[in-house]
């Protein structure tokens, strides 16, 4: 099953509210949000930035991460993946 995608999203949102008023202080924002990458029609808000890690495991989901990075944020799209994994060239 599916059950450590369960606990790793309720320990980013964890960090997230943890981390929430000193970004604030910064000037900035903080949210979560999850996402089916393989909607073609998702409706999303646009973003300065969007951070993913370590978030590919499907080869035949490549072309759909991208296409909802590139939906979500115009200008800055940060990924950091382990380079040995199958498929991480594909987003150099």
């Amino acid at each position: 099953g599916y059950g450590g995608a369960a606990v790793t999203w309720d320990n980013l949102v964890h960090n997230i509210e943890l981390n929430a008023d000193a970004v604030a202080q910064a000037g900035g924002k903080i949210r979560t949000l999850e996402l089916d990458w393989r909607a073609k029609e998702l409706q999303m808000p646009h973003y300065d930035l969007v951070l993913g890690s370590d978030i590919l495991y499907e080869p035949e989901l490549f072309e759909d991460l991208l296409a909802v990075m590139t939906r979500a944020c115009k200008q800055h799209a940060l990924l950091v993946q382990n380079t040995a994994r199958k498929g991480s060239g594909y987003f150099k």
